[in-house]
């Protein structure tokens, strides 16, 4: 279960993880990153939307997780 809620900030927008979803189920809904870059693609529900958030924190968690612990490796030396 998903402990992350969503939260209604405006018609048609919403909030989740820090991110920006917007649209509604006619039109299909698109993401916006705090750091506002645009999801590549609609999304058919409000659902798979906030899945693919949950995949790029995820995606950047990986990324930057393993970075640090690169770098911590290197020190060590």
């Amino acid at each position: 279960m998903n402990k992350y809620k969503i939260k209604e900030t405006d018609v048609n927008m919403y909030e989740y993880r820090g991110y920006t979803i917007s649209g509604n189920d006619r039109i299909g809904y698109v993401c916006i990153s705090p750091y506002g870059a645009f999801s590549p693609k609609a999304y058919n529900t409000i659902e798979d939307a906030k899945a693919a958030i949950d995949d790029d924190l995820d995606c950047i968690a990986e990324k930057y997780g393993e970075q640090s612990k690169q770098g911590r490796n290197k020190l060590r030396q």
